[in-house]
């Protein structure tokens, strides 16, 4: 059997549970794993920027894989590897589709957020992911590249939204749910796995030496693709149904536990090393 040469981790509910903080016991399996030759990568549907904190607890980190795989960054010094944009022209058909429900609106150019009107929770939204938000007429006023969209509301709206057939059906971008009351569109080009194939071709590796780990809705192609999917449990119900294994939750170390067991077995690692 291939070994697991790619570790691919999301963040919230997987790696980080209430806390801020990473588990000791997290931080010392993944260095075990990076000794062994395996390379580390963070998949999320956070900014980079909003990665920080976690990325500073992670010394042996090599890349993070943000904005639902619609950009990839070096560590060490920030270097942006890949980017997928929306096209102007998907833009505006997201826009009209969005207002036709009853949600709060982000527009995201790098790092930074757009709003056409501000409240309390996007407030503390920007603050808790140490964004800067702006306020702007309509978002037609934004000339920059924007790499995501967000509709933010009650968990019923944004699942109306997941299902309407004629919007899911189309071809011309990447909508998700990194939670029950997110709907997020992205470039076509966008998705965790599609970022985690162009490192696997950037080191000669294929989806079989992949090994992943998530919780939520945007996990479920991830988890699907890679060689060795694994949710935690209590994960979304989507999750646990197209993973191939199931591990303990955050609370209990469920990622650290796993990869204990596949160091023991010699699954993870890198033999050109």
């Amino acid at each position: 059997m291939d070994k697991f040469g790619i570790i691919a981790l999301d963040i919230d509910g997987t790696i980080k549970g209430d806390s801020n903080e990473i588990s000791t016991k997290t931080k010392k399996v993944l260095s075990q794993c990076k000794n062994l030759g395996a390379i580390l990568v963070l998949a999320t549907g956070r900014s980079y920027r909003s990665t920080q904190q976690i990325v500073s607890q992670l010394e042996n980190l090599d890349y993070v894989i943000s904005f639902q795989g619609a950009q990839i960054n070096k560590i060490g010094n920030d270097e942006i590897l890949w980017n997928q944009f929306l096209p102007k022209t998907v833009v505006t058909e997201v826009l009209n589709f969005f207002s036709k429900f009853n949600t709060e609106k982000v527009a995201y150019v790098n790092d930074d957020i757009y709003v056409e009107q501000t409240s309390d929770w996007l407030d503390a939204y920007a603050k808790r992911n140490q964004v800067d938000m702006h306020v702007i007429e309509s978002f037609n006023q934004i000339s920059d590249q924007i790499i995501r969209l967000l509709a933010v509301g009650d968990d019923e709206i944004i699942g109306e939204m997941d299902s309407e057939y004629e919007f899911r059906a189309s071809d011309s971008f990447y909508a998700t749910r990194s939670l029950p009351h997110f709907f997020e569109v992205l470039s076509p080009s966008a998705g965790k796995e599609k970022a985690l194939q162009w490192l696997c071709d950037k080191y000669g590796f294929t989806n079989k030496n992949v090994i992943s780990f998530g919780n939520g809705f945007n996990d479920v192609p991830m988890i699907s693709w890679s060689g060795k999917g694994v949710a935690l449990k209590e994960s979304v119900p989507e999750v646990l149904k197209v993973a191939d294994d199931i591990t303990e939750t955050v609370e209990y170390d469920g990622v650290a536990r796993y990869l204990e067991s596949m160091i023991e077995n010699g699954l993870i690692g890198n033999d050109s090393i």
